[in-house]
């Protein structure tokens, strides 16, 4: 069964999970292509984009965290590089790697681990046993 990942969000939230915010590296693209609306009815409007401090900079999750009032044992990451998984490790936050995406998911998951992401998944229903 294909799962969608507002799905497993809505799955996550109705077992006690703590709510998420996402850090998009274009939040405007996000809402312009309809995915915005999804992620603010399970997440609020709380969206955050790198501006124009980029990744590996940890700024977008600082900045994130303290308009959030959070802490970094308050949050996950999830990103799919090596500049995000960066971002959020030198910001605190507990890091997973996310592969799909990837051409060489082996050497993505070898070279994330290498700088401190927790584990790595290539398929979302994965990740709710991550956490």
């Amino acid at each position: 069964m294909k799962m969608h990942i507002n799905s497993l969000f809505s799955i996550a939230s109705a077992s006690g999970f703590p709510p998420l915010a996402f850090l998009f590296f274009s939040a405007s693209s996000s809402i312009s292509n309809g995915r915005g609306s999804e992620l603010a009815q399970l997440f609020g409007t709380s969206f955050f984009e790198s501006g124009t401090i980029p990744k590996p900079k940890p700024d977008v999750y600082l900045y994130a965290m303290h308009q959030l009032n959070a802490t970094p044992q308050q949050c996950i990451a999830v990103e799919d590089s090596i500049p995000g998984a960066s971002a959020a490790i030198s910001a605190g936050i507990k890091t997973f790697g996310y592969t799909r995406f990837s051409s060489n998911p082996q050497n993505t998951e070898k070279a994330l681990k290498a700088l401190g992401v927790q584990e790595c998944f290539n398929h979302w229903p994965h990740f709710i046993n991550l956490i």
